[in-house]
């Protein structure tokens, strides 16, 4: 198995609909190719990973990469592994709402992992966590 965690930023003109696209898109993609992940948004900043058949996240990451709603793609972490940590996560889909209605995903090995990537899960959602209502 192979892991991969890339650093994004959405294009300007991504809208929330776009993202409910890319998150239908994603999850019916992963879930045939036996890929895990999770995709963490603030502000328009986004970290992510994928985890499965090195051959599908390689295609998969290509379509990421040529995707017009992502700007500024890049690796931040690739790996082989024996162990998933997105484990029955198709793609989870986590912003600062997600985050302050179930803290306990901070808590989750991937999310956390994921996090610590950009800093530390605290420093990445910042403030939004507070303030989203």
């Amino acid at each position: 198995m192979f892991r991969i965690a890339y650093r994004s930023r959405l294009a300007g003109s991504t809208s929330q609909h776009d993202i409910e696209d890319i998150m239908k898109t994603a999850t019916e993609r992963n879930s045939s190719l036996g890929v895990t992940g999770a995709w963490m948004v603030c502000d328009g900043d986004c970290i992510a990973s994928i985890e499965g058949p090195p051959l599908a996240v390689k295609q998969i990451a290509e379509s990421i990469w040529d995707d017009p709603r992502h700007t500024g793609f890049r690796l931040v972490s690739m790996e082989h592994t024996e162990d998933r940590l997105f484990e029955g996560w198709e793609l989870k889909f986590l912003d600062a709402g997600t985050v302050k209605d179930d803290p306990k995903l901070l808590e989750h090995p991937g999310v956390s992992w994921l996090g610590n990537l950009a800093g530390g899960t605290e420093k990445f959602f910042g403030d939004a966590i507070v303030y989203h209502h």
